[in-house]
This record gives C-alpha cells, structure tokens and sequence, in this order.
C-alpha cells in the first residue's frame, strides 16, 4: 500500500479537526447553532497549534468571519478570557514552537480525531 502525502494528510486533519470542534453544536461566542466553523485563534500556517484544541473555537460565520477576523484584538482578548490566562499562557508558547510533523504523526493525529468525532 502506497504511503499517503503530506498534503493529503493535511487535508483530512483539516477536515477531520473541524468536525470535531464543531461537535461542540453552538457557536462559543453568540451561542448560534446554524453556519458553525472552526476557527483558529493563530492561523493554521502555525503547524505547531495547527491541530491543537486549544487554538480553536466552534463559531458561526458571523462572529468567525465579521467579528474574529475583523476584530483582531477583540477577539484575542475573548480567546485569552475563554482559555484562561494559563491555557492562554501556554497557547502563546506551544504557537512559538517550530513543529515539523511526520507522516506517522499525522497518521496517529488523524486516528484520534476520528476516534473522537465517531464517539457522539
């Protein structure tokens, strides 16, 4: 069997993650259940947190894209005030962290998310 690619390992996290951030159901910050996403707080070009459960938040479209992202700031506050100031804390140095991932890790990665979303 042939070795998957990074890049589609890459995409099915992507998938896989969101769909377990989203089984939170309500968008953390309004409350909404419709238009949910998953949205970082560092943006998934830091490999490091890219996965990480505390660098994401289920949000509807309108807090994530017309507030969170129109809003930095403000919504780093409401991370840090959401974490708490030692998850924040920890946040912040996990995200400064260079992190190469390998196949295998990914591959482990993949297997506890989908663990997780098949558990609802």
């Amino acid at each position: 069997m042939k070795k998957p690619t990074k890049s589609y390992l890459i995409k099915k996290l992507d998938i896989a993650f969101a769909k377990h951030i989203k089984r939170a159901g309500v968008c953390q910050r309004c409350g909404k259940a419709e238009h949910l996403n998953c949205a970082h707080a560092y943006s998934r070009a830091k490999m490091s947190i890219r996965w990480y459960d505390d660098n994401a938040f289920c949000m509807c479209v309108g807090c994530h894209f017309f507030w969170a992202h129109r809003n930095p700031l403000e919504f780093a506050s409401w991370v840090q005030k959401t974490l708490g100031d030692e998850r924040f804390a920890a946040l912040i140095l996990k995200s400064n962290k260079h992190k190469k991932w390998s196949i295998e890790e990914m591959q482990e990665r993949l297997k506890e998310l989908e663990s997780l979303n098949s558990c609802q």
